[in-house]
């Protein structure tokens, strides 16, 4: 499910109806200055999404790099859940939790 930043960064991208405008005044044969301003308006939308691509995190890397980085990410979440199950099946751990006096919390004075 899109959560609101995505839907907004997806209207962002969107160029199709500058494009569209634009070529609708270049065949309507409206004066230069119109289509001047549909063309600013085109380039003005390419800089912010360029700027947006930009800042996104990794948007450096090639597909290739993101792919590479993605995998090592997923290894490094298998390798920590392979740790947290290993260290709460030790018996420190379990005694811990069986036992109802070490449930309390302790309170600062």
């Amino acid at each position: 499910m899109e959560s609101s930043g995505e839907r907004d960064l997806v209207s962002e991208m969107r160029l199709m109806h500058l494009v569209s405008s634009m070529l609708e005044k270049i065949a309507q044969g409206k004066d230069e200055p119109e289509i001047l301003s549909a063309v600013n308006a085109l380039n003005e939308r390419f800089r912010s999404c360029e700027n947006i691509l930009d800042t996104l995190p990794s948007g450096d890397l090639t597909r290739a790099e993101q792919l590479d980085l993605l995998k090592a990410l997923h290894d490094r979440l298998h390798r920590t859940r392979e740790m947290v199950q290993k260290y709460q099946s030790l018996e420190v751990f379990k005694s811990v939790e069986d036992d109802p006096a070490n449930n309390t919390v302790p309170m600062d004075t």
